[in-house]
């Protein structure tokens, strides 16, 4: 995979909603790097949003975007109904793509773009910003150092009460997709207990819709069946409780115990128990999820600059996403559900 050439490199965000905004964020921070275009289909938005980022040029359409400039890269923040055609779209014009997650809703649809970017030679990466949190990094060291030994079980627990359909939810559209909570928030937690305990090969989901107004499911309760490992995931947007998140991860050797990491309640700390003794860390929340961007974003850059295979590639990520489209599939047929990366 060839790398890029010297000086400022030049990239385009497609997508200009609430999410564009954080990523705008992250790309700032890059040093010789610059966002020289704004799409959206909406073209009075992306307009609106160059106008508001200090961006050069908007565009309403993609096909006119890749036709009219010169750009290094492209950085997809669209809703994913929109994935399979845009980054079809960059891949056939030779752009490297960072991509929101999920990256596709179909296995087709998520293999034919990874197949497209290995035929073209052209960098495919998906944007998953919990695996870069300062937080899941210090996991991340800990559990390298041998300070858990071989994980066994992880749990993650987020309890909240969101209004999808309060005036100024900053995301407008979210509650009209048919599949809600475990694509937007259980993705990133199947990622997450995938860098931890591996591949995975099982899943088992229950789904429900406790709030009948969006059309998706706002709590979900999964399984996931490691090759030595299971991980629980149960998260709900339709909480009658006070918010709270609770992390967990169990090795044979100790212990990380995480309260509040997740921004849904106060007192953010987390605690290892291990052979070593106890260690408890308070944490601040304020930096974590723009440094998450940040470390997602950087590391597709540095991987552009060198020609190499990202740790989340679009092929790595086949990894992360069926496991989450087999967890639909489990609650809709009520089984076990066999995942094949």
């Amino acid at each position: 995979m060839p790398g890029v050439g010297t000086g400022p490199l030049r990239g385009g965000i497609i997508g200009c909603g609430y999410a564009a905004g954080l990523h705008m964020e992250a790309w700032r921070r890059i040093p010789d790097l610059e966002i020289a275009s704004a799409c959206d289909r909406e073209g009075d938005k992306a307009i609106q949003f160059a106008h508001s980022h200090g961006i050069p040029r908007a565009f309403g359409d993609v096909g006119e975007l890749l036709r009219s400039e010169r750009l290094d890269f492209l950085d997809v923040v669209t809703g994913p109904e929109a994935h399979e055609s845009v980054v079809g779209q960059a891949l056939a014009a030779g752009r490297p793509v960072l991509v929101a997650s999920p990256f596709a809703l179909q296995e087709g649809g998520a293999r034919d773009l990874v197949e497209k970017a290995r035929v073209r030679d052209v960098l495919l990466a998906v944007h998953h910003s919990l695996r870069w949190l300062p937080w899941f990094l210090d996991l991340r060291a800990a559990q390298a150092a041998g300070r858990l030994g071989e994980i066994r079980r992880i749990r993650f627990v987020i309890r909240k009460k969101i209004n999808l359909l309060r005036p100024d939810f900053p995301r407008p559209r979210l509650y009209r997709k048919p599949r809600l909570i475990f694509l937007e928030l259980g993705i990133h937690l199947v990622d997450m207990a995938r860098a931890l305990a591996g591949p995975i090969e099982a899943v088992r989901a229950y789904m429900e819709r406790r709030d009948p107004r969006p059309a998706g499911e706002d709590t979900a309760l999964a399984w996931l069946d490691h090759r030595s490992a299971l991980t629980t995931i149960d998260i709900t947007w339709s909480s009658p409780v006070p918010p709270s998140d609770e992390i967990s991860v169990e090795g044979d050797k100790g212990v990380f115990h995480g309260i509040g990491l997740f921004g849904e309640q106060g007192g953010a700390r987390f605690t290892y128990d291990c052979a070593d003794g106890r260690e408890e860390v308070p944490i601040s929340l304020d930096a974590q999820s723009g440094d998450a961007n940040f470390e997602a974003q950087r590391r597709f850059i540095e991987a552009l600059l060198e020609g190499v295979q990202p740790q989340n590639s679009g092929f790595d990520n086949l990894g992360t996403l069926l496991p989450a489209l087999a967890a639909y599939r489990s609650a809709e047929e009520g089984r076990t559900i066999r995942v094949t990366a």
